[in-house]
């Protein structure tokens, strides 16, 4: 695999992601949160989650044609710290507030995931 293709694969994986988060938000935190409802705040996440995954998706997509050089240096960085705002978004919604139930640490396990294929990729593999 190459820096390229994990943007690709993060692309792709952000539009499910958007895609279930903007329009299917309530079915979403019934899988999040199954003994309670979410609050209006926590659904209201949720939305915002997924239109900031819109970027991942633009991002993928208009960066396609570029070289390697502008993959490393703003591309990956953009992506890799992206990954880290949203995981603390959702530590939040984990740790603090309490709304999402045991079925949430899939996104925290997922960023975890994509935050080291980056930093292997920008900072590691030669």
């Amino acid at each position: 695999m190459t820096l390229r293709n994990l943007v690709y694969v993060t692309g792709v994986a952000a539009l499910v992601f958007v895609l279930g988060d903007l329009f299917l938000a309530v079915p979403l935190g019934a899988m999040l949160n199954p003994t309670g409802t979410l609050s209006d705040f926590a659904l209201a996440n949720i939305h915002v989650r997924g239109a900031v995954g819109m970027l991942y998706v633009f991002l993928a997509y208009f960066s396609r044609h570029a070289d390697e050089k502008t993959l490393k240096q703003v591309v990956g960085p953009t992506m890799m710290l992206g990954f880290v705002a949203q995981s603390v978004g959702i530590l939040y919604e984990l740790v603090v507030s309490r709304q999402y139930g045991a079925s949430g640490w899939i996104f925290i396990v997922l960023g975890i995931l994509f935050i080291s294929a980056y930093a292997y990729f920008l900072y590691i593999k030669k």
